[in-house]
């Protein structure tokens, strides 16, 4: 079974603002694998100032590739006009949905979660054949940050979840974040355990921060907890 492999890759003296065509050979022993080609954009050093000139940002989250079998997304982003493609894409979470379908068959064992995890972000972002996933032209389409949301673990995570019921349990909770978590981190992540980033173009400064991953159980108001005691003096 042919397995997905990931790296990070730095090329000096590259040109901001400017695109490159990027395919990676890899040879091992009389083999020779190729990736697909992959069109990259850099990031510019400023935000312009001129008239008629822009620096266009794209937001996006909550893509789900089942309810996307067209590519309509990718469609979109590929046909905006040239005056409004975008410089840099934030992706805010959600990128993939591990917890669908809802109600699959229960398993703590990281193994199974791994190869099912990996084949969703797979799907996600393959570049092979755009026509049929929009994910990928949303990719391919500017310098791309990425911060995780519940779903790159599971609904309202880190909280148990009864349409995913591997996660009323400690055990299958624990579990599947860890392998998660991991897989996040080979597709999303360009920098190990990097959690919050700053990004810089003159004269403006991005600042990412991952707000779900690290979340206790208890965040926020819930149905379920005692109300807070109020003293006399009703402070």
């Amino acid at each position: 079974m042919a397995r997905v492999r990931s790296g990070v890759f730095e090329f000096d003296g590259v040109a901001p603002n400017s695109r490159h065509r990027v395919q990676l050979t890899v040879r091992a022993g009389d083999n020779e694998f190729r990736s697909g080609e992959l069109t990259m954009k850099t990031l510019p050093e400023r935000v312009p100032t001129g008239m008629g000139d822009s620096f266009n940002l794209l937001i996006v989250s909550c893509y789900s590739q089942p309810t996307d079998p067209a590519g309509q997304a990718g469609s979109l982003v590929a046909n905006l006009p040239a005056t409004h493609t975008p410089d840099m894409t934030i992706l805010m979470g959600d990128q993939v949905y591990l917890d669908s379908p809802i109600f699959t068959k229960p398993t703590s064992d990281t193994t199974e979660l791994a190869q099912l995890f990996e084949r969703k972000y797979i799907t996600n972002c393959t570049i092979g054949d755009r026509r049929a996933n929009g994910f990928a032209q949303v990719l391919n389409a500017a310098p791309t940050s990425c911060i995780p949301d519940d779903h790159e673990y599971w609904n309202n995570h880190p909280r148990p979840s009864v349409i995913s019921p591997i996660t009323l349990t400690s055990r299958g909770r624990d579990a599947w974040a860890a392998v998660a978590r991991s897989l996040f981190a080979a597709f999303a992540q360009d920098e190990a355990d990097q959690y919050c980033r700053t990004i810089d173009i003159e004269s403006l400064c991005f600042f990412l921060m991952d707000n779900r991953t690290f979340r206790s159980e208890d965040f926020g108001p819930s149905m379920h907890r005692p109300p807070v005691p109020v003293n006399s003096a009703g402070q």
